[in-house]
């Protein structure tokens, strides 16, 4: 399975030299791996990456080494649904879309263990 990201500019250059990029990745990409493509991929740039554009920071990268934050070990495990990216010369910063969280199956809480003895009350 091909595990690189690839970057596909949507908009610019700007003004500032930046452009913004739609980011194709593999599917089932977990926030910690995309995480770890960008820095061993990209050791020479820096910037952040965030939930969404004013959500929170999980991590910034500059020149192969990452500073996670507090909030990264929440979303590690999790898949990502979207990328976005914005940047330019060396800087690129990644804003994720997560996948939803699964569901709790109700049925799996009433699961019923048929060999048990059940007393009835009549």
């Amino acid at each position: 399975m091909d595990r690189n990201i690839k970057l596909h500019q949507v908009a610019g250059p700007f003004g500032d030299c930046n452009s913004a990029y739609a980011v194709e990745f593999p599917e089932g990409l977990t926030v910690k791996e995309f995480i770890s493509l960008v820095v061993n991929e990209n050791p020479d740039e820096w910037g952040r990456i965030a939930l969404g554009w004013i959500k929170p920071t999980l991590a910034e990268y500059r020149h192969g080494s990452i500073v996670y934050t507090e909030v990264f070990h929440k979303y590690k495990a999790r898949e990502i649904f979207k990328i976005e990216a914005s940047g330019g010369w060396s800087l690129m910063d990644y804003n994720i879309t997560l996948k939803p969280e699964p569901k709790p199956n109700p049925k799996s809480h009433l699961e019923v263990d048929i060999n048990a003895k059940t007393q009835f009350p009549f």
